[in-house]
């Protein structure tokens, strides 16, 4: 809980409006960066976040533009940006497959340069019926969905989106901490990072 004495410290990434600052500067010691409409280099970012209590990220209003697979209580958070032939991002999916009470945000990130047919294979999971399945049945099994990829899709959102967060490969991990982690890691390396906490001193 916090106090008079204590003040959260939230760090704003993306733009928001006067009232809206006005409101939470009441509650709270704002950092905002000094220019939320260009990219904010990995480093810089990361720096800041980890003095901060609470990021009011990039990610915040993004969650409609992922694929959310909800484990157990689905209590913990973490987003995934993934390609679906990248194959770190399959040996990623297993070590995610053993991990429970978390909710995963999957921003689709087809690398076409490296992965000619990841875009059609990534519009084809986000037109799936249910989209988390068609992921997991892809990833983990190799099986397609069978469905037409004629939806619209949010692809080209999330290379935007993922050059403002500097992922520049897949698969790219973002902890509620505001740890970014580039490549696949351990599971038990996931979890130390999904009970990390920003320093509070």
């Amino acid at each position: 809980m916090w106090t008079a004495q204590r003040r959260p410290r939230i760090f704003v990434t993306q733009p928001v409006s006067e009232t809206a600052l006005k409101r939470l500067r009441a509650a709270a010691k704002v950092k905002v960066f000094p220019d939320t409409s260009r990219i904010i280099p990995k480093r810089t970012l990361v720096a800041a976040v980890r003095q901060a209590d609470i990021l009011f990220c990039l990610l915040h209003d993004k969650i409609d533009r992922a694929i959310v697979t909800v484990k157990g209580s689905g209590a913990r958070k973490l987003a995934v940006f993934s390609d679906p032939d990248c194959p770190y991002c399959k040996q990623l999916e297993r070590e995610l497959d053993g991990i429970s009470d978390v909710t995963i945000y999957t921003f689709l990130y087809p690398i076409v340069s490296l992965h000619p047919d990841a875009a059609r294979k990534a519009r084809l999971v986000w037109c799936a019926s249910d989209r988390a399945r068609a992921w997991s049945e892809l990833m983990l099994r190799g099986r397609e969905p069978e469905n037409a990829a004629s939806c619209p899709s949010p692809l080209a959102d999330n290379l935007v989106l993922g050059g403002k967060l500097s992922i520049d490969g897949t698969p790219g991990i973002v902890f509620p901490s505001g740890r970014l982690v580039p490549g696949v890691i351990a599971r038990d390396l996931i979890e130390r990072y999904l009970s990390e906490r920003t320093p509070s001193g």
